[in-house]
């Protein structure tokens, strides 16, 4: 009898245990910021660092969220337009994602790099055509730009394989195609251009570095994401099928 009643004990504490640990997860997996722009309550929000503050994953969520759910909670941070607000976009991006713990945690991850060209390879820019407003479409042109700003990023171009380094390449000019056959602006177009670069700038190639030298206007670019001309998306194009190819 003795041991039967301890086997109940076991097998109970196993059952909560697997209960919270499957509450957990859904939990997480619905997860979502409490306060964002345009809900009521924002208004009472009187300063940058009041909204900031209530923007905040919880810490003891970070760990738990999965690399793909973090990815979407950081696209939809409700700060993340406030790069804008900034002297240049890097700089603004820089701010953005020090303010927000879900990219110092995204930033951790080994796979983020993986999960963000999966959901980069995803997104297919002519899909603008099927949404039914003018925010709809906005805001899946705004996740694209926001996506590209992060694969952008020094931190997640190290951590990519060769191959996946092609396959970001590669994509990169599939999207240029895409935006430019459903009107996307000069700015929508900006940050694929970006990737173009800075992937170019940190494998260090040679003829990059050689239109560097000629043109000091990519080097702006690079660090500032302002660009001065529009025949330079162009070349970048063209660098970037010249790496591919060999």
């Amino acid at each position: 009898m003795r041991k039967l009643y301890f086997a109940f004990l076991t097998l109970t504490g196993i059952f909560l245990l697997a209960s919270q640990s499957l509450l957990a997860q859904e939990q997480n997996l619905t997860w979502d910021y409490p306060l964002k722009p345009g809900m009521p309550e924002w208004k009472n929000l009187l300063s940058h660092k009041a909204m900031v503050d209530a923007c905040q994953i919880p810490v003891n969520t970070l760990p738990t969220l999965s690399t793909d759910r973090l990815v979407e909670l950081c696209l939809s941070f409700p700060l993340f337009f406030t790069m804008g607000a900034f002297n240049n976009l890097q700089e603004g991006f820089e701010q953005v994602s020090t303010e927000c713990t879900g990219f110092q945690e995204l930033f951790k991850r080994p796979d983020a790099g993986k999960v963000l060209l999966r959901l980069y390879q995803s997104l297919d820019p002519k899909n603008v055509e099927y949404l039914q407003t003018p925010l709809e479409r906005g805001l899946y042109k705004q996740k694209i730009f926001f996506l590209e700003f992060i694969l952008s990023q020094k931190i997640i171009i190290d951590n990519f394989t060769e191959g996946e380094i092609r396959m970001l390449l590669s994509e990169t000019l599939i999207k240029l195609e895409d935006k430019a056959k459903f009107k996307y602006s000069t700015y929508g177009t900006l940050t694929t251009s970006f990737i173009m670069c800075k992937v170019l700038e940190n494998k260090n190639y040679g003829e990059f570095k050689a239109l560097i030298t000629r043109n000091n206007s990519y080097l702006i670019f690079s660090k500032t994401v302002m660009l001065s001309d529009l025949n330079m998306i162009d070349e970048l194009k063209s660098l970037v099928k010249n790496y591919l190819s060999v």
